[in-house]
């Protein structure tokens, strides 16, 4: 019998998969100490600092078995499947904030250009969609280690029908969907379950959405699934009505309340973070507040040399949106060069 020898990465993933298989197996026998050394493998293996201080702030707060983060992270674990939470989180902590972390710093260093550590694709005003672009912008993006891709269709289901088993496909990528309650059918939510490696953001922007809201947060608790609900917001102003609606949110069992930004000025910007890191510190219910696109640049700072948000257009144009409040089209599109020709043509460092 042929013996397999594992070097270098592939020995380190092994080792996080075994831990992480611990980790799951403890939540079994005990709950308290499975969540505990879940933490610290995330704390352990975290690239960057603000990945770094989020599971810092985990740690210290799990010390108290009456902290509301303690009520968080359980509930996370203990509603969720154990194999979604394996995947997804392997994909997004060690595939992401890792090894597509290393692989990002070392490949600006030596060739001076940007590379975002995530892509996103907002294809709500999309007239058409080429899924056989997509799939290969993901193959190429990996190679970068870009390994998390956003998909928000709105409601258009044949876009979600096309990008479904493409997410499928890309078992070492994590997947966020934003989209319409009403686009998850039966068939669609156990895909999805089944792929383990998507996470569901169910938009509650519109009236009409709430109530579908409800429903489906229902099914995808039932069936133990990861995901969040989603609102948008113009101004900080906004913000404490967006507070106000994490008991509607806890009251659907979800943990994860998203704010996305209508209109894109300043990315890390200090009063958001400060504001953000306040709400954060005195979190008072088992919803964590996630504001997607200035905590993407966040984490895009802690990464590269410059930090940016990269959004895919449907003729394959990149939109990229600086630190200093400005926004670049390139010229170049995906159909026609490739992703690393199109991000290299915009000198960011």
């Amino acid at each position: 019998m042929g013996v397999v020898l594992l070097t270098g990465e592939a020995v380190t993933k092994s080792l996080v998969e075994a831990a992480v298989n611990k980790g799951l197996r403890d939540l079994q026998e005990n709950p308290a100490r499975g969540i505990r050394n879940l933490v610290d493998l995330g704390a352990m293996f975290a690239g960057g600092r603000y990945q770094k201080e989020f599971f810092q702030l985990a740690q210290s707060e799990l010390e108290n078995e009456d902290s509301v983060y303690y009520r968080l992270v359980e509930k996370v674990v203990c509603n969720t499947s154990a194999q979604i939470l394996k995947t997804f989180g392997m994909n997004l902590i060690y595939n992401c904030w890792n090894l597509g972390a290393r692989k990002i710093r070392k490949k600006e260093q030596r060739e001076h250009f940007n590379i975002p550590w995530t892509l996103i694709y907002e294809m709500g005003n999309w007239a058409q969609i080429d899924s056989k672009l997509i799939k290969s912008t993901i193959t190429q993006g990996k190679k970068l280690g870009i390994y998390c891709y956003i998909f928000s269709v709105a409601d258009k289901k044949d876009y979600l029908e096309q990008i479904l088993p493409i997410m499928i496909a890309e078992q070492d990528a994590a997947f966020l969907l934003l989209l319409s309650p009403q686009l998850l059918t039966d068939k669609i939510i156990d895909d999805i379950i089944d792929a383990t490696n998507i996470f569901v953001v169910l938009d509650n922007d519109e009236s009409t959405n709430t109530q579908l809201c409800i429903d489906k947060s229902d099914i995808l608790n039932h069936k133990h699934s990861l995901f969040g609900v989603s609102y948008s917001y113009h101004s900080l102003a906004d913000w404490q009505n967006a507070k106000d609606l994490q008991d509607n949110v806890e009251k659907m069992g979800c943990s994860f309340l998203f704010l996305y930004e209508k209109e894109r000025e300043h990315l890390c910007a200090p009063q958001v973070q400060e504001t953000l890191s306040l709400w954060r510190r005195s979190l008072s219910s088992t919803v964590f507040p996630i504001v997607l696109y200035h905590d993407i640049a966040v984490i895009d700072k802690n990464i590269s040399s410059a930090p940016s948000l990269v959004i895919v257009d449907e003729h394959g144009r990149l939109s990229i949106y600086t630190n200093e409040g400005g926004r670049y089209t390139s010229e170049q599109t995906l159909a026609d060069s490739s992703l690393e020709q199109v991000l290299s043509a915009v000198k960011l460092i």
